[in-house]
């Protein structure tokens, strides 16, 4: 979106921004979380990018705020879905062995992709009106 927007000067300096914070998550977390500092650096780099395109986005008005509020409700519900993942895997995985474990989480996992598709059907984009009509 920022692209099309032609801010991408704005959003390569957010993904350097968010760059950083994996620079410093290896060095920093290499010790107590080993080869794990990697995985938790992606994840800051890629949440830090995401939330500084998100706020330049609504600065300039392009996204309403009830986005915010869908995306403060998905991300409350993750860990509810992660829990469950678990909860499927501790269950299943003894009984029906690893790939029908996973299979379930797949599908745990699809239900809940679904369930947010079905909650955000409507478009979080303002309509801009033509000024020349």
């Amino acid at each position: 979106v920022m692209n099309a927007l032609g801010n991408q000067k704005i959003s390569l300096k957010f993904y350097l921004f968010g760059a950083l914070s994996l620079t410093v998550s290896i060095l920093l977390l290499t010790a107590p979380l080993k080869g794990y500092s990697y995985l938790v650096g992606m994840g800051l780099n890629f949440s830090v990018t995401a939330v500084c395109n998100l706020l330049f986005l609504r600065k300039k008005q392009v996204l309403d705020a009830s986005v915010f509020k869908k995306l403060a409700l998905v991300c409350a519900l993750l860990l509810p879905v992660a829990l469950f993942g678990q909860l499927i895997k501790a269950v299943c995985l003894p009984t029906f062995g690893a790939y029908f474990s996973l299979c379930f989480i797949g599908l745990e996992t699809v239900g809940f992709a679904i369930a947010v598709w079905f909650f955000a059907l409507n478009r979080p984009f303002k309509k801009k009106s033509c000024k020349f009509l």
